[in-house]
């Protein structure tokens, strides 16, 4: 999920995932920010984008954006109270943390 391309280094909107049935990678809806250097984290069957680096925004990002694999769908979360990039993100009961970055 995202990226940043190494000779231009602009950031990426773009998400695939492995699809194993058919031994390939699929792309999939793309993020609502183009993003790197965030942290992930899935809970409740969602999948929690925090943070990162943005070239349009220039510096770290308090983001979150949550894709529902039911609906196939991002969605902004509310925001953290800190901008981070490169933060190690967990999940744990209905609570997720952002640690460092």
């Amino acid at each position: 999920m995202g990226a940043r391309h190494s000779v231009d280094e602009l950031r990426t909107y773009s998400v695939e995932r492995f699809d194993p049935r058919i031994g390939r990678k699929v792309q999939m809806s793309p993020m609502r920010k183009q993003r790197a250097f965030f942290g992930a984290a899935v809970m409740g069957g969602k999948i929690y984008l925090c943070g990162g680096s943005s070239q349009i925004e220039r510096g770290e990002l308090s983001d979150v954006e949550c894709f529902d694999a039911k609906s196939m769908r991002w969605s902004a979360v509310a925001p953290m109270l800190t901008p981070v990039s490169c933060a190690a993100v967990v999940s744990h009961g209905k609570e997720i943390y952002v640690i460092g970055g």
